[in-house]
């Protein structure tokens, strides 16, 4: 017999998004599926990631278990579950998650990894819960359990169906979504095709025992564990500036940063997005060069603009004020790159000892900004036009998420992505 779902336990259930997400992440982990810089599996390779946006999904999922809860057409049945439209919360929610992610090439059993220890996340966040009863929380399980049930089966027909329909074609997107989605993505697994004929299958295998492999046979390659094979010369540095941002509490296991009151999630791209920002003022001010001070603006005049340390701190301190930032935690934030800086240059053959003093000028300048209360506008610094800030949230640049003050209605988009669980 299906147990009711009280309204108290519904609402909980709605406010767990979060507290899901970390959770998510944690069953992840124990599966290989994901590293400590939070990169996935997908297709045939890995794609970095942000917490919150394992947050955003756990919180979606959470709306869709809710009316699932308040559904009383809901379980398992044939002609429902290989329907292509209509049906219950669950047989919606797993048809969406079937259209978005064959469009970037997730496979399958990659879904069902993430879709397993989702489920588990959920699971402990409802018996971690001081809000619920026991009797709401084995309703809360059944309810979890009964909706994963439904989403395995509809996934597996509608994406079967899908792949007949194309014949089993070659996916038409090598880049997994992130040509136009606003991340890398690393090739890092050899797909076979192994003709059936050549596949080794021992338990049809006339002969041999069920745990024996069958000479001649082919054994297609496992997929490797997610365990930052990113690599090259940007995203090593950007390695050594998380270890170091982490040793002073600046960056946390998720990859947030703080930002003013609120820590915001990283992706592990964004760090090097931001390397790429600091090593193009820091090599002109290395290479002892000047900057060109025609026409500068009258309130500015305090600094020194001819310095390109100074007028990258100017930027960035701009940036920080628009994010609703400290200057403490920029200057932090810069202070804990020099070590990856300093081994960036040396490798290039650059004259690695610039590296403090341009980081003691940027701090100095930040702190004057601040000091001083200003306000910097783009006809007053070109250079606000054409870089993009620090921060590693927002160093990158993501179709996804704009700059907040590069939109129509700030507030508006603030108040959506904040409903969504993502934390700007």
């Amino acid at each position: 017999m299906t147990r009711h779902v009280s309204e108290n336990a519904i609402s909980v259930l709605l406010s767990l998004g979060e507290e899901a997400g970390f959770g998510w992440r944690r069953h992840s982990i124990k599966t290989r599926s994901t590293d400590e810089l939070l990169n996935i599996c997908i297709g045939d390779g890995i794609i970095p990631t942000k917490i919150d946006g394992w947050i955003h999904a756990c919180t979606l999922t959470a709306k869709s278990l809710a009316k699932y809860a308040r559904d009383k057409d809901r379980g398992l049945d044939i002609e429902q579950l290989t329907s292509w439209s209509g049906g219950n919360a669950a047989q919606r929610y797993a048809r969406w998650q079937v259209d978005f992610h064959w469009k970037i090439d997730t496979r399958p059993w990659q879904f069902f990894l993430y879709m397993y220890t989702m489920k588990a996340a959920f699971a402990d966040a409802f018996d971690a819960s001081d809000k619920l009863s026991d009797d709401e929380k084995k309703a809360l399980h059944e309810v979890n359990r009964q909706f994963w049930e439904e989403v395995v089966v509809i996934y597996s027909y509608r994406s079967e169906v899908i792949e007949r329909s194309r014949g089993y074609a070659p996916h038409p997107d090598p880049t997994c979504g992130s040509s136009w989605q606003g991340y890398p993505y690393l090739k890092v697994w050899e797909r076979d095709e192994v003709p059936f004929d050549e596949l080794s299958m021992p338990f049809i295998e006339k002969g041999k025992s069920d745990y024996e492999r069958v000479e001649g046979k082919v054994e297609p390659r496992p997929f490797p564990a997610v365990n930052g094979q990113i690599g090259g010369e940007i995203p090593s540095a950007a390695k050594t500036w998380i270890r170091q941002a982490r040793d002073i509490d600046i960056c946390d296991e998720w990859l947030r940063v703080p930002l003013g009151e609120r820590m915001v999630p990283t992706r592990f791209n964004g760090w090097w997005a931001s390397i790429e920002q600091v090593l193009k003022p820091l090599t002109l001010y290395a290479e002892g060069g000047h900057a060109d001070n025609d026409g500068a603006a009258a309130s500015l005049a305090a600094f020194d603009l001819r310095d390109y340390a100074v007028r990258f701190a100017l930027t960035q301190a701009e940036f920080q004020r628009r994010l609703n930032g400290e200057p403490g935690q920029l200057i932090a934030l810069l202070g804990s790159a020099t070590q990856a800086f300093e081994e960036l240059l040396a490798a290039r053959g650059a004259d690695a000892t610039k590296v403090r003093p341009f980081v003691d000028i940027a701090s100095k300048t930040i702190a004057q900004v601040a000091d001083a209360g200003l306000t910097i506008a783009e006809e007053e610094l070109p250079e606000l036009v054409g870089a993009r800030p620090i921060h590693p949230r927002y160093a990158p640049v993501d179709p996804l998420e704009p700059l907040h003050w590069q939109v129509a209605n700030p507030e508006r988009y603030l108040t959506k992505m904040r409903k969504l669980g993502y934390t700007l």
